[in-house]
């Protein structure tokens, strides 16, 4: 996987934090209130925009490939002793507040500020390739779950349902990402 894309993906899990910060800034429940807040600060929310557009673009592209890839004959991998950690990557989620709480878009520190933030956690994620700390992979539906060797296994499938049907996983790329 290459950076450009990896860094995709990191951006595409801040989507339901960008819906949050839009509903927060409106200053009532109605479209009108929705129209004003995005013509108030026009260039912040195209940029937002375009950002969520491509990095969703691609984790849509990445699920299709994986599962793509899965579909294919390559080698089966046993995946033993695994354990959930969805609510880790819900832990990962209590970094929406930070910029949830401090976000101010009319201020340019405040963006930059938030922005820097994001950017830094972003750093982090990409290069230990932590891009199934994504909130936007539990809301599809997927389970994340992890095992003794340190795989990560991303699946639909409940953990009984791996367990007691010994289902096996394809190996994404040369990662340590597995999927069922």
């Amino acid at each position: 996987m290459n950076l450009l894309f990896r860094i995709l993906l990191y951006i595409s899990s801040y989507l339901p934090l960008v819906v949050l910060i839009f509903i927060q800034n409106m200053y009532d429940l109605t479209w009108k209130a929705a129209y004003k807040t995005l013509v108030n600060n026009i260039f912040f929310w195209k940029v937002v925009f375009l950002a969520v557009l491509f990095s969703s673009m691609a984790l849509i592209f990445w699920l299709i490939a994986i599962k793509k890839e899965s579909a294919s004959d390559g080698r089966k991998y046993s995946v033993d002793n695994l354990k959930e950690i969805d609510v880790e990557v819900l832990n990962y989620f209590v970094t929406y507040i930070v910029p949830l709480l401090s976000l101010d878009i009319s201020s340019k520190t405040s963006i930059l500020v938030n922005f820097l933030f994001i950017v830094l956690l972003g750093i982090y994620f990409v290069r230990n390739n932590a891009l199934h700390f994504n909130i936007m992979l539990i809301l599809l539906g997927y389970h994340i779950y992890t095992n003794d060797k340190d795989h990560i296994i991303i699946s639909k499938r409940t953990l009984y349902e791996i367990k007691n049907n010994a289902l096996k996983a394809d190996q994404i790329g040369t990662s340590q990402i597995f999927y069922i």
